[in-house]
C-alpha cells in the first residue's frame, strides 16, 4: 500500500471496525511499526471504544426503563391472570 497520512490511516481503522468488527484489526497491509499502522490501530481502537460506550449507554437506558416500568408491568400481569382488579392509571401501550 502507498504511504498515507496518519489521519487517513485512522479513518481506515475506524471503517475497518465498523465493517468487520474485531476481525478488522488485521485487515490492513501496513508495515508493523510504521506510522500508518499506528494510525490504523489508533482509529480502530477509538471506534471500538466509542461503540462499547454507546452499547453501555443503551444498556443503562434499557435497564432504567425496565426498572421504572416494572411495577406497571407486574400489575398488568396480575390483572391478566385474574388476580387483581385495581390497576395503575397507565396501560402497557402508553
Amino acid at each position: 500500500m502507498d504511504h498515507i497520512g496518519i489521519a487517513d490511516a485512522e479513518r481506515l481503522g475506524r471503517k475497518a471496525f465498523r465493517t468487520l468488527g474485531a476481525a478488522g484489526l488485521f485487515s490492513h497491509n501496513f508495515r508493523r511499526g510504521s506510522h500508518e499502522c499506528a494510525g490504523f490501530i489508533s482509529g480502530f481502537t477509538d471506534e471500538r471504544m466509542r461503540s462499547a460506550s454507546r452499547s453501555l449507554d443503551e444498556s443503562a437506558a434499557y435497564h432504567a426503563l425496565t426498572i421504572r416500568e416494572a411495577p406497571v408491568d407486574r400489575a398488568w400481569a396480575k390483572k391478566l391472570s385474574g388476580e387483581v382488579t385495581d390497576l395503575p392509571n397507565s396501560s402497557p401501550l402508553d
